[in-house]
């Protein structure tokens, strides 16, 4: 609902304003972390003669790659979302210059764009809720979302208008709710809970680079190509996926391997 409700707010109030309140967002989940019972955590895995041993984050990284390598259909799907991340933070970025550029929108423009945004991607998550646990359905979904949010960022580069403008943005939106739930929920079904921590580390840090190379090339890449082509540039990136996830993704859920764990105690 962040988008939604931040294009309401540049309706009436400031950019210093919305800034304001998206820091206090992040200080109210602090706090509510902060009570949850976590516990002492995972305990470390033991070499058979050497006890407890404490990694590093290269060696972590290593292994979770090599996990990762070792999972039917996981190194598709960590692919695919670290190229919808990396298409849509440069979308981010030339965002509003979109709307103050070619399409001679304004600031209010902006907004609207926005808000088409947030509303589809919250319409897109309700539908979720009664996707299910069925890896073929979560693909499926995860698929079509994909593709929309690659359609609709295409369509977004040819815009002569607001208003198609604005019905992009609902694709787009939609489009990217309907990949990010589904996505998430296939890591889940696919990764045995003993490999899932080394499996999500991977797949933020490869999300969280992507981030940070969208945003620190972004002023580049829209210098040399300019507003639309980065549109184009990013749907294509994720149409072209689509494509191949279609025909060829078919991940399944996996019997997989677990490390050793040690006997417990006899209780006498």
């Amino acid at each position: 609902m962040g988008p939604a409700l931040t294009a309401l707010v540049l309706l009436l109030g400031s950019p210093t304003l919305i800034l304001g309140a998206n820091g206090v967002t992040f200080l109210l989940s602090a706090m509510l972390l902060s009570g949850v019972p976590l516990g002492s955590g995972a305990q470390p895995l033991a070499h058979a003669d050497s006890g407890p041993t404490r990694r590093s984050v290269w060696s972590s990284t290593v292994e979770g790659v090599r996990v990762a390598a070792g999972i039917p259909g996981v190194p598709a799907l960590i692919l695919i979302c670290t190229v919808s991340i990396l298409a849509g933070g440069l979308m981010n970025v030339a965002e509003p210059l979109l709307a103050i550029g070619p399409l001679r929108a304004g600031s209010s423009g902006f907004s609207m764009l926005v808000a088409a945004y947030g509303s589809a991607m919250v319409a897109g998550s309700l539908m979720l809720t009664r996707a299910g646990s069925s890896v073929a359905g979560l693909r499926r979904r995860m698929l079509l979302g994909l593709t929309l949010e690659g359609l609709g960022m295409i369509g977004s580069a040819t815009a002569p208008s607001l208003p198609w403008a604005v019905a992009c943005f609902v694709l787009t939106g939609f489009g990217n709710a309907m990949l990010l739930g589904p996505a998430i929920r296939l890591y889940q079904e696919l990764v045995s809970e003993r490999l899932l921590g080394r499996i999500t580390g991977l797949r933020y840090m490869l999300g969280n680079m992507a981030f940070v190379l969208a945003f620190v090339s972004a002023g580049a890449v829209l210098a040399a190509l300019g507003v639309r082509a980065v549109f184009a540039l990013g749907g294509v990136a994720m149409v072209g996926p689509a494509v191949a996830g279609w025909l060829g993704f078919r991940p399944d859920r996996a019997v997989q391997p677990l490390p050793a764990a040690a006997e417990p105690a006899s209780a006498g």
